[in-house]
């Protein structure tokens, strides 16, 4: 058992090693006011949007869509939060964590906000924790698009480790064999 939780262990630290998972990143600069305040205001009436800022035009960007419960208006405007962070990193002054927290707490908000039964409000925590996994993973930095590679390929890397240390080869004395009893008596090696 301990060589398994040793192994998962191990496996954990290549994917967030190799991943760069859960590590902050760590932004310093004067921030694009303009864009700060966007942040600020996403989603409610007194929106103000900078100058020169186009967001991407489209819908929701959930690879599942905005769910049977409606929230592809909040999945629009977590898109159009995102597009701003991109803008002010794009224009030499990046905003920071805060910023991308921000932006996902005002999803998280406007996805409960709708909820009337139980469903809803389990698959809103749904999304809302998968995008707050997301920006962990990303180390609350700028929203990139990743590739397949970049995205999974820390987990493949993870899993070839755990997989390597739990083979009977890579584990000395072979602990994990099964001791067989004899007529009751325990086997003696």
């Amino acid at each position: 058992m301990t060589q398994r939780i040793l192994a998962v262990l191990a496996g954990a630290l290549v994917v967030f090693g190799i991943g760069g998972w859960g590590r902050t990143v760590d932004v310093e600069g004067p921030g694009q006011s303009g864009a700060t305040a966007a942040v600020r205001t996403l989603g409610t009436p007194d929106e103000v949007l900078p100058v020169g800022f186009a967001p991407h035009p489209g819908g929701c960007s959930s690879p599942i869509g905005g769910s049977p419960y409606g929230f592809t208006d909040a999945c629009v405007v977590h898109d159009q939060g995102y597009d701003l962070l991109r803008y002010a990193d794009d224009r030499g002054a990046a905003l920071g964590p805060w910023a991308r927290k921000a932006v996902d707490a005002q999803f998280a908000r406007q996805t409960m906000a709708g909820c009337h039964d139980p469903g809803c409000r389990l698959m809103a925590r749904l999304y809302s924790g998968a995008v707050q996994f997301n920006s962990w993973r990303q180390g609350y930095g700028v929203p990139r698009h990743e590739t397949p590679w970049q995205l999974f390929g820390p987990v493949l890397a993870g899993l070839a480790v755990m997989a390597g240390l739990l083979s009977r080869r890579a584990i000395p004395g072979r602990l994990l064999v099964p001791v067989r009893e004899h007529h009751g008596q325990p086997a003696t090696r």
